[in-house]
């Protein structure tokens, strides 16, 4: 267990980008709605099971979005947007901010075109201000036109660049509907996983994130 004065020491990320005085100034993400489009939440975690408010599992079509994946991928990355303010663990960019979690990826990190145009129009379908995709895959026209219906929409899509080791952008981060997201590290240097090129429209914090994993624990 991470001690309370370490929330923010613990979250290098957070402060790096001057969130904490964000919080400090009363912006926490209150009323934000977010979809996590990934492999589903542990919503049962310690530092989420405030923020966590369901969602649904295209994986097996249920209501139950759970994590099943050994990397607890899409739990670390809700982590990173919205652990709770709650002085364990780590904190999010936004600790007020609701989440849902929006499985579309199997145990093994895999999933469909089909099960992602899902996901994102259930985040159309269900009110999200904000959906994030830390997924990567090839162009498809009907990708690419949920994308921009979503868009249209009124919904903010967010999606990882892609891990292409200084390659190119990969799809659905590289459609003009979607924010193209790279990582950095702790010196804003690119990290070596990360895309490079005029894709790219944020270079965020992305390498070495303490976050929540399923399970209760941290990594």
């Amino acid at each position: 267990m991470f001690k309370a004065a370490d929330e923010y020491a613990d979250s290098w990320s957070v402060p790096h980008i001057g969130a904490d005085a964000a919080h400090a100034g009363g912006n926490q993400g209150a009323g934000v709605h977010i979809a996590v489009i990934d492999s589903g939440i542990d919503g049962t975690h310690e530092d989420l099971d405030d923020t966590y408010h369901g969602g649904y599992d295209f994986v097996s079509n249920d209501s139950d979005p759970a994590d099943d994946t050994a990397m607890s991928h899409g739990t670390h990355v809700a982590g990173i947007i919205a652990a709770e303010a709650n002085g364990i663990g780590v904190i999010g960019v936004a600790p007020q901010a609701a989440i849902y979690a929006v499985k579309v990826l199997d145990a093994d990190g895999f999933g469909t075109l089909e099960r992602v145009i899902a996901g994102i129009e259930w985040a159309v379908d269900n009110g999200m201000d904000i959906a994030n995709l830390s997924l990567e895959g090839p162009d498809f026209q009907s990708l690419h036109d949920a994308c921009d219906a979503a868009y249209a929409a009124g919904v903010l899509l967010v999606a990882a660049g892609g891990n292409t080791f200084g390659g190119e952008v990969k799809f659905p981060a590289a459609y003009a509907s979607v924010i193209a997201v790279t990582a950095t590290d702790a010196a804003d240097q690119v990290a070596a996983f990360s895309p490079v090129g005029p894709g790219l429209e944020l270079a965020a914090p992305g390498a070495e994130i303490l976050s929540t994993v399923r399970g209760g624990g941290y990594d």
